[in-house]
């Protein structure tokens, strides 16, 4: 299962650690299902697509 991660100050979730964006500060949102709200960020979905249920 994919950790998806925000930072406080945004709505986009980021899932691969290859993504130029992924969050490593502190401050940062964890979410271990995908999230309801918010936007999935594109660069995640082109590096490690999500499986598909």
């Amino acid at each position: 299962m994919a950790e998806f991660r925000r930072r406080q100050n945004s709505d986009r979730w980021h899932w691969s650690r290859a993504c130029s964006n992924y969050p490593t500060e502190e401050d940062v949102i964890i979410s271990h299902t995908i999230p309801e709200y918010g936007s999935l960020c594109e660069e995640c979905k082109e590096k490690e697509p999500l499986e598909k249920d």
